[in-house]
């Protein structure tokens, strides 16, 4: 086992981390929508998916929420991983700690493709419209 100093400070490294990742969600939405709604009048995007990034942003930022807020029950990072976890009584929606984490990334890394894919979509299609003329 791994020593307890070294095994708190990857744990208090890690909800450092959340906390960071649930505020570059809460920004990254926030920008999202502010670029639609007072962005020039030319923005087009492609709504339907847009909308699944945003979801996906939030289902990261309730992965952060559940790591963040259950981190100051433990000690040990290791301990953290194996734990299962989930502010409430449901004990259907508990997971252990690490499938979490690994929610949190998978939702994120997919909501940024999807957000750009939004923007990009109309002008990809755009693009091609003008080049099969």
């Amino acid at each position: 086992m791994d020593d307890p100093k070294k095994e708190f400070e990857r744990l208090r490294l890690l909800f450092d981390y959340t906390k960071f990742h649930i505020g570059m969600y809460t920004t990254i939405i926030g920008i999202s929508i502010g670029v639609i709604k007072i962005g020039p009048g030319n923005i087009e995007i492609n709504i339907s998916i847009f909308v699944a990034a945003i979801i996906l942003f939030l289902i990261a930022g309730l992965a952060g929420g559940v790591i963040a807020s259950s981190t100051p029950e433990y000690t040990s990072y290791t301990e953290f991983l194996k734990a299962e976890i989930f502010p409430g009584k449901r004990g259907w929606l508990k997971f252990t700690a690490k499938s979490w984490i690994r929610k949190e990334h998978r939702c994120f890394w997919i909501a940024v493709a999807l957000l750009l894919l939004s923007f990009w979509n109309p002008l990809f299609l755009r693009s091609l419209d003008i080049i099969c003329k």
